[in-house]
């Protein structure tokens, strides 16, 4: 069977808007929902990894900004990396 390789920009900006997406909704979760409900869903999330001492009243716009550079850069890299390997190694 052979091997088809991977666009790496492709996989990289395809990672990057999945995780975005996925990010987006998180920060609307921690904006909207009570403190309670997301302590319940993070825990759920982590088994037996008590979140409480994590959790935070609120989220600035800067914090947000940031987070969702990180995750939008971070979300790249790895897509790209993903997508290099897979073609390395499939030859």
């Amino acid at each position: 069977m052979k091997a088809m390789n991977m666009d790496v920009h492709r996989a990289g900006m395809s990672l990057a808007a999945t995780l975005g997406a996925l990010y987006a909704v998180c920060l609307f979760a921690v904006l909207v929902l009570p403190p309670a409900a997301m302590q319940f869903i993070a825990s759920s999330l982590f088994h037996a990894f008590d979140v409480s001492r994590l959790m935070t009243s609120g989220v600035t716009v800067a914090q947000a900004i940031a987070g969702a550079v990180i995750t939008l850069a971070g979300g790249y890299l790895l897509g790209a990396v993903h997508a290099f390997a897979y073609g390395r190694l499939g030859r």
